[in-house]
C-alpha cells in the first residue's frame, strides 16, 4: 500500500518531526522553562489581597487625584515641596495635601495596575498606618 501525500503536508511534518528529535536530544522541556520564570517575577505585579480602608482608616475620604509620568518618578516626591507626605513604593511615589484633599500619584511611563493601586491606597491613608 503506498500513501501519498501533498508536498506541502510532507514539509510540515518533517518541520514538526525534527523539532521533536531536537527537543528530545537537548533534554529541553516546558517544565523547565515554567521553573526559570517562576523565578524572576515581575516586581511590580503584586497580587496580594486588598482590603478596603473602613471608616477612620480613611485619611483622605474623595481625594482629586493627579497623575504625573515622570522618568525619576520615586525621587520626584521627595523634590516637591507642597505637600504634607508622600510614600514610595516601587519606581513610584504618591504625595498628598490633607487640606486639598488632593494626591498625586507619580510613576515611570511604563507602569502596572498593581502600581497604580498601591499608590492610591497609600493616597487614602496618607501615610498612616492602617
Amino acid at each position: 500500500m503506498n500513501l501519498i501525500f501533498p508536498d506541502n503536508f510532507r514539509r510540515r511534518h518533517f518541520w514538526v518531526l525534527m523539532m521533536a528529535c531536537l527537543v528530545s536530544w537537548t533534554g529541553f522541556s516546558v517544565s523547565s522553562v515554567n521553573l526559570v520564570m517562576a523565578q524572576t517575577p515581575d516586581a511590580l505585579m503584586d497580587f496580594s489581597p486588598v482590603i478596603p480602608p473602613q471608616g477612620d482608616k480613611i485619611k483622605l475620604v474623595q481625594p482629586t487625584l493627579s497623575w504625573l509620568v515622570k522618568p525619576d518618578a520615586a525621587q520626584h516626591c521627595e523634590q516637591v515641596s507642597e505637600h504634607d507626605g508622600f510614600s514610595v513604593w516601587q519606581e513610584g511615589c504618591v504625595y498628598w495635601s490633607k487640606s486639598k484633599l488632593s494626591c498625586t500619584i507619580v510613576t515611570t511611563a511604563k507602569t502596572t495596575h498593581s502600581q497604580m493601586g498601591r499608590l492610591f491606597m497609600y493616597c487614602l491613608h496618607a501615610g498612616e498606618t492602617s
